[in-house]
């Protein structure tokens, strides 16, 4: 770890960007140890309060964690899901060597609202299955979700299939259904209590909110899916060209 002492970027945040970038090139791995601030603050020679505000806000930005009298660690890899085309949670947990698990929290039928009609192309009052569910990453809650499917599309799911592997998969396999594209919004929100306690974080903590809607071939809706997304916990990645 290098400081250019006559560059214009802070101190504190040339640590900051190093600790990320040796965290990110995987030199420092998920659930290791970081070496301590005094450790820091004399092998870079700057004051210790410089480490802290950098470690600090990687502490907020969610990529070090403080466990009182035992130090500072890497946290567990992010949920991250590459924006280049159509994409599962589930399928790039597994590509990337995650255990990612499903827990259904509600499975009912409902009819079909005339807004929800709209979406999926249906009439009012036709029965829609509703599945709300709590996906966790190695064990921690990170994505809280409901997924509206009409009810003739999805006759011969069952609640398994919403708790392992991935959903449009079971749709394929068992329903008959592939599932072509998707067409998604995102926007930044505050969690409120309900949703903070699934996810086990604070009421007000950040979180995305993501809104899909799935299409068969033909271009007919046969998803609606409203996801809550932990802040410190996912990410996405978009490639440019």
């Amino acid at each position: 770890m290098e400081l250019h002492r006559e560059s214009k970027i802070p101190l504190y945040q040339q640590i900051k960007d190093a600790i990320r970038l040796q965290i990110e090139a995987g030199d420092w791995r998920p659930g290791q140890q970081i070496p301590s601030e005094p450790e820091l603050s004399e092998g870079l020679g700057v004051a210790r309060g410089t480490v802290r505000n950098a470690i600090t806000e990687l502490v907020h930005e969610g990529w070090l964690e403080r466990r009182q009298g035992d130090g500072t660690y890497v946290t567990r890899r992010s949920l991250e899901q590459r924006l280049m085309g159509f994409y599962s949670f589930a399928r790039e947990a597994r590509e990337r060597g995650q255990e990612l698990t499903s827990r259904v929290l509600e499975w009912t039928t409902v009819r079909c609202s005339e807004g929800l009609a709209r979406r999926l192309e249906q009439p009012a009052g036709e029965p829609v299955l509703h599945v709300t569910r709590l996906r966790l990453l190695e064990g921690e809650p990170v994505v809280l979700e409901s997924c509206l499917i009409p009810a003739a599309v999805a006759a011969p799911l069952r609640e398994e299939d919403f708790t392992q592997g991935a959903l449009y998969d079971a749709l394929e396999e068992r329903c008959g259904v592939r599932i072509l594209l998707a067409e998604e919004s995102f926007s930044a929100i505050t969690l409120g209590a309900y949703e903070a306690e699934l996810l086990q974080v604070p009421p007000g903590a950040p979180a995305l909110s993501v809104e899909r809607v799935a299409y068969a071939p033909g271009r007919h809706p046969v998803e609606l899916r409203l996801g809550t997304l932990r802040g410190d916990r996912c990410r996405f990645r978009i490639e440019l060209r």
